[in-house]
């Protein structure tokens, strides 16, 4: 992500600085949702150490890199989420995740 695109005034980063992160987070969650309906398959992987991919990828050092990903078409679509498959973590109850005006309040 760079924090020189857009100018000195950009809507969000003014009060919280890492709105355009959380942004970008949002916009690659879409883009797997997009991608499983078109039926392609879209991996990202955030587990990586920063300079390393700025080393490889040369970017400069005022960028943030956030993601890699990879999209592509697939014959091999499994039927669940391969991290479910590998029993990664259990999926949860969406009653338990969505709250109505207030933290805990179903």
């Amino acid at each position: 992500m760079s924090p020189t695109i857009g100018g000195s005034h950009v809507l969000g980063r003014n009060s919280i600085p890492e709105t355009d992160i959380l942004s970008t987070a949002c916009a690659i969650q879409n883009m797997w949702l997009t991608s499983c309906a078109e039926g392609l398959a879209l991996g990202w992987v955030s587990f990586y150490k920063k300079n390393d991919i700025r080393d490889i990828l040369e970017i400069p050092p005022h960028i943030d890199p956030i993601d890699l990903i990879s999209i592509c078409y697939t014959d091999n679509y499994p039927e669940k989420p391969i991290l479910e498959l590998v029993n990664w973590e259990k999926r949860r109850a969406l009653e338990h995740l969505i709250f109505e005006n207030k933290w805990g309040r179903n």
